[in-house]
């Protein structure tokens, strides 16, 4: 059974976009979304659940600003990781910098 990965980033657009792709590509199964950044619904747009939080084995977390967000939004026991990617141009590969040395999950 492949290892359940949620990827959390502010809106859930770019970083834990990317992350998801990456990992889904070495053999996880991932889901990936964000903890703010507001459309007319008052949620991010690619919002995260409590659903998406049980379904995973593992979280990790992108920005470490994004940690208190998502710890006061949700009940997470599971298992995290905190990473701390800027996007300065760079993000894909500051992404698979900082990923490298947890693989395998």
């Amino acid at each position: 059974m492949r290892k359940k990965v949620l990827c959390v980033c502010a809106k859930g657009l770019s970083r834990s976009k990317y992350l998801a792709s990456y990992l889904r590509n070495k053999g996880y199964s991932t889901r990936w979304g964000g903890v703010e950044g507001m459309n007319k619904r008052g949620k991010a747009p690619n919002h995260l659940t409590q659903e998406d939080i049980e379904w995973a084995d593992l979280v990790i977390i992108t920005r470490k600003r994004i940690r208190p967000k998502f710890d006061k939004q949700f009940k997470n026991r599971k298992n995290k990781i905190q990473l701390d990617v800027v996007d300065d141009g760079t993000m894909r590969a500051n992404m698979r910098k900082a990923i490298k040395p947890y693989l395998p999950l």
